[in-house]
């Protein structure tokens, strides 16, 4: 969700989760390397 604030995409997080939905994280704009390299690292720890 480009431009949006960390409520927002809060918000959407908690929508996904209850509609059973796989959400591993939020990325926020501009993305940071370090931000994005968790997220994956995430995903790949859950495979």
């Amino acid at each position: 969700m480009p431009g949006q604030g960390a409520r927002v995409l809060y918000s959407a997080s908690l929508v996904a989760r209850l509609a059973r939905q796989d959400f591993l994280a939020t990325v926020e704009k501009p993305v940071q390397k370090e931000e994005l390299a968790k997220a994956i690292g995430k995903m790949l720890d859950r495979r």
